[in-house]
């Protein structure tokens, strides 16, 4: 059973598992606090530690033997902190209580219960959802079901478009977050937890932006305009075709300044520009794009003449939404 409260007020070791780039700047301020610190990650995650070799950083396949005989081996378990950044293993109930001691910790980037799951800020900004939260929760045996520590709330600025804006924007509120909510644990601060009511919410599940970033240009120029910002930098671009070739589209913009079109246009490029594409969307608004690249990321707008058409075959399109991802975990 998890506990209602949650306080350490003896903290000595702090264990940053799994991956975030703000670890190298936390890894540091726990050093300056007199915290015994290091890193724990798996080796689906150990290529994103490449520049920073110089930390302290363990790899373990799973949470066995060698995993905690390490831990037992450096850190007291009673009065070591679990802060856990997307950590890729499966923890057991059992484990939760008689290892870690309840005392394992993670960060959350939503609303919780809503948005439970994995897809990153690409699902938030598919509606449109312009509100960041830190949240750190008690990780029990469900996904991203246990109860709340601590949350703070603020809005994205109108800048943030694409998944690379919502992410640099939220990790930077993310470190203050975190040594703030252990200033408050090292001064002894006893936590009611909130816990997650089970009859709202819902869960995300994880998106490869190769398969489910496929276009369905029937839909109205803002779900268009959103969902092909949902797959912009950091990956690879909303997929759709061109002259029976497979392209990727970034870069796009909602234009209100062209006659009304009809349905049957959506997906017909308008206008080539040597820098940007004016596409219909069937609706009174238009898509202007500016990045349009082969399957070897190469720009093609200038191969793109007035006229041409941006299509998804059917298949496609069923595929993005009978296709569920799954990354490694153990």
């Amino acid at each position: 059973m998890m506990p209602d409260k949650f306080t350490m007020p003896s903290l000595q070791s702090v264990l940053l598992i799994g991956y975030s780039s703000i670890m190298d700047d936390l890894l540091q301020w726990c050093e300056r606090k007199n915290l015994k610190t290091e890193i724990i990650t798996s080796p689906a995650q150990i290529d994103f530690f490449k520049e920073k070799q110089r930390l302290p950083i363990k790899v373990f396949e799973k949470i066995d033997s060698s995993f905690k005989e390490h831990i037992e081996k450096n850190h007291e378990l009673k009065t070591t902190l679990f802060l856990s950044f997307g950590a890729r293993w499966i923890f057991k109930k059992t484990d939760i209580q008689n290892f870690f001691k309840n005392n394992l910790v993670n960060f959350h980037g939503s609303r919780l219960p809503f948005d439970a799951g994995g897809g990153g800020f690409s699902w938030r900004i598919m509606r449109g959802d312009k509100i960041c939260l830190h949240l750190a929760h008690l990780i029990d045996e469900g996904i991203d079901t246990g109860p709340i520590i601590k949350s703070s709330e603020s809005l994205f600025p109108p800048n943030c478009i694409r998944p690379i804006e919502y992410e640099e924007f939220y990790k930077k509120g993310l470190a203050l977050f975190c040594k703030n909510l252990l200033e408050e644990i090292i001064s002894g601060k006893i936590f009611s937890l909130y816990q997650q009511p089970d009859y709202i919410g819902h869960y995300n599940p994880r998106l490869n932006a190769k398969v489910h970033g496929a276009i369905d240009w029937s839909n109205d120029a803002i779900d268009l305009y959103r969902f092909i910002n949902a797959f912009d930098e950091p990956y690879c671009g909303a997929c759709t075709y061109h002259n029976g070739n497979l392209v990727h589209i970034k870069s796009a913009q909602i234009h209100g300044g062209e006659p009304n079109d009809h349905p049957f246009m959506s997906g017909l490029i308008k206008r080539v520009n040597k820098n940007w594409l004016l596409v219909s969307t069937g609706t009174k608004e238009s898509i202007i794009i500016q990045n349009v690249t082969d399957e070897n990321g190469n720009n093609i707008i200038h191969k793109i003449q007035p006229g041409d058409r941006f299509y998804t075959p059917q298949e496609r399109l069923d595929a993005a939404k009978s296709h569920r991802a799954f990354y490694k975990s153990v």
